[in-house]
């Protein structure tokens, strides 16, 4: 009776197993940062990435600064784009300093980390996601990278 048990155990982990890794694969999940070369972040340098995944998604835009970034605050805008049309232009903005110049957001090993959150809407076609830094400089300094994830 016990080694029943046990079997029964087995195989149902086992299944529990498979159908996690079934989950897993069929939920694509995308992390990109890039890296700018003297920490700047030129205005025409759009971050662009291809994604298949229809329906709504869970993008986060994270862009990672240093003690040099002469600014408040950041304007990002991610672009949606099916071959050469724009479906979706969001503009995201975020305060991450005070008047003071006191910084509140994480700071871990020489870098500060700002987070955003936003909800896109995908078509079904493979699309491409683009992040860009919006702000009045053509070279915006101070960073040293910027990525995404979505889920």
């Amino acid at each position: 009776m016990v080694i029943t048990k046990i079997g029964d155990l087995s195989r149902r982990i086992a299944l529990l197993g498979a159908v996690l890794c079934c989950l897993t694969a069929c939920t694509e999940r995308l992390d990109v940062q890039e890296t700018f070369v003297g920490s700047c972040w030129e205005k025409v340098d759009t971050l662009y990435y291809a994604v298949s995944s229809p329906g709504t998604v869970s993008l986060t835009p994270t862009i990672f600064f240093t003690n040099d970034y002469s600014y408040r605050n950041l304007y990002l805008k991610v672009l949606v784009k099916e071959e050469n049309i724009l479906l979706a232009d969001t503009m995201l903005q975020q305060v991450f300093m005070d008047e003071m110049g006191v910084w509140s957001v994480p700071y871990q090993g020489g870098t500060y980390r700002v987070a955003y959150e936003v909800q896109l809407t995908l078509p079904p076609t493979t699309t491409r996601i683009g992040l860009v830094q919006y702000m009045r400089d053509d070279a915006l300094c101070g960073i040293e990278s910027a990525g995404f994830r979505i889920e």
